[in-house]
């Protein structure tokens, strides 16, 4: 019994390491029109909009994830799992011109600065 277990755990890490960019961005669009949407795109939501001007003052994409994990949703930090945080983050950076890297955000890709994107 104890060796069966360890399957499934083998073949999910397997899963996360084929993942793409893409792959997670899109993950991150639901979980962000799910979760952020209604505070920071909605003319009456409590959030401003996430521009990349208001993102890049984290300063990293490390950052990024470690403010949106702590402090959201409002007054609700850490309730969604680390992974989904990382993916509304990699969304927010593609849909901001902000992303960088060539593999899936993660505190291992994360550590870059955050530049506003050429006008």
């Amino acid at each position: 019994m104890r060796g069966t277990s360890v399957l499934p755990v083998l073949c999910f890490a397997a899963a996360c390491a084929s993942d793409t960019i893409p792959q997670q961005q899109a993950r991150g669009e639901t979980a962000y029109v799910a979760f952020c949407q209604p505070c920071h795109e909605q003319d009456e939501g409590i959030g401003p909009r996430l521009t990349p001007a208001v993102l890049a003052t984290r300063m990293t994409a490390a950052q990024l994830f470690t403010y949106n994990r702590d402090k959201m949703p409002y007054n609700a930090g850490r309730t969604l799992t680390d992974p989904q945080y990382w993916d509304i983050t990699a969304y927010l950076l593609e849909r901001s011109d902000l992303a960088q890297g060539d593999r899936p955000l993660s505190a291992q890709s994360a550590e870059y600065p955050l530049h506003l994107p050429p006008q």
